[in-house]
């Protein structure tokens, strides 16, 4: 716990070790409590975010604010991530700058996206999911899988079938908004549902 105090692993490190403590039998509600003692709100957010879906979102004290506050972030990470990876491939700009470009993204290129037949290996497995825990819409998924299956067909990337699959995707939003939702004031469905409602009024 020290480390962690001090900052001297990252926060994958931290949550994989924190991970381990749970395998070890230390209890959720007793690592949420050193790590509130140790860490800023915002550092605990991110460590904890990390570990959600596989060990925190059963776990006591999971309706708690703080867990709210947790959840929102795994379904963010999530979500920009998905939006991520789709932009390399369907946004052109994007698809030819990515790999110049200082932001970050899973893979180095589009090439990597299009030869690692993304996103087939996501729906599959996670599919329901998604759609369950509203990271994604099941119109969302669909667009993907449409996207799939062009890639599967071998169809250029600059088509009008890609391009329509970016338009109804994003529906006229700003993609960074559509990974942040609440930030550009649309609250996301599944923060509504968990009774967070976006203030839109910033005078």
């Amino acid at each position: 716990m020290l480390c962690i105090a001090e900052k001297a692993v990252n926060v994958k490190g931290m949550s994989a070790c924190l991970i381990g403590f749970i395998k070890a039998g230390i209890s959720e509600k007793e690592i949420i409590k050193k790590l509130e003692e140790n860490l800023e709100k915002e550092h605990l957010i991110s460590v904890l975010s990390r570990m959600y879906i596989n060990y925190l979102a059963d776990s006591v004290e999971d309706k708690s604010y703080l867990m709210k506050e947790v959840q929102e972030a795994y379904y963010i990470s999530q979500r920009s991530g998905i939006v991520a990876q789709f932009l390399l491939l369907v946004h052109p700009y994007v698809r030819k700058y990515a790999g110049i470009s200082q932001i970050t993204f899973l893979y180095d290129s589009y090439r990597g996206v299009y030869e690692d037949c993304w996103p087939r290996g996501l729906l599959p497995n996670m599919k329901d999911t998604l759609i369950k825990s509203k990271v994604l819409s099941s119109k969302e998924v669909s667009i993907l899988e449409q996207l799939d299956r062009l890639i599967n067909m071998q169809e250029e990337l600059d088509s009008m079938e890609v391009r329509k699959l970016y338009e109804d995707f994003f529906e006229g939003k700003d993609p960074l908004d559509d990974m942040f939702l609440w930030l550009s004031g649309f609250s996301p469905p599944y923060l509504e549902d968990a009774g967070f409602v976006v203030n839109t009024n910033f005078e």
